[in-house]
C-alpha cells in the first residue's frame, strides 16, 4: 500500500511549478480551461486535484485530505482556493503534510 507521505510528495512535485497550480478547479489546460484531472490535456491542478492526480486509492488519497485539512485548518479546497493563498502557501502546507505524514507512519511501525 502506499503510503499517505509518498501521495503528498507525488502532489508536491506535480505542483512544485507554480506554472502547474491553479485555483478554482481541480484541473486546467493549457489555456486555462477546466478539465478532469485525468485528461490528457490537464497541466494545471489545485491542491486536491494533484493530490487525486497523483493516487487512485481512496484510502491513501482520503488521508492525504484529512492530513492537510488538519495542517491548514481547512478542507485543501477552501485553502487552496482562497483569495489570499499563494503557491508558496501550498508548498509549505505539503512540506508540513509530508513532515506529519512521515511520523505518523514511523509510529506505527
Amino acid at each position: 500500500m502506499q503510503k499517505v507521505s509518498d501521495n503528498l510528495s507525488k502532489a508536491r512535485d506535480l505542483l512544485s511549478d507554480p506554472s502547474r497550480w491553479t485555483k478554482c478547479a481541480n484541473a486546467r489546460d493549457l489555456n486555462g480551461h477546466t478539465v478532469t484531472i485525468n485528461s490528457d490535456q490537464a497541466f494545471r491542478f489545485c491542491l486536491s486535484g494533484a493530490i487525486f492526480k497523483t493516487e487512485t486509492k481512496v484510502y491513501t488519497t482520503g488521508r492525504a485530505i484529512k492530513k492537510l485539512a488538519h495542517i491548514g485548518g481547512h478542507v485543501p479546497a477552501i485553502f487552496n482556493d482562497h483569495k489570499d493563498t499563494r503557491h508558496i502557501h501550498i508548498m509549505m502546507a505539503l512540506d508540513f503534510a509530508i513532515l506529519a505524514s512521515k511520523d505518523d507512519e514511523r509510529a506505527i511501525r
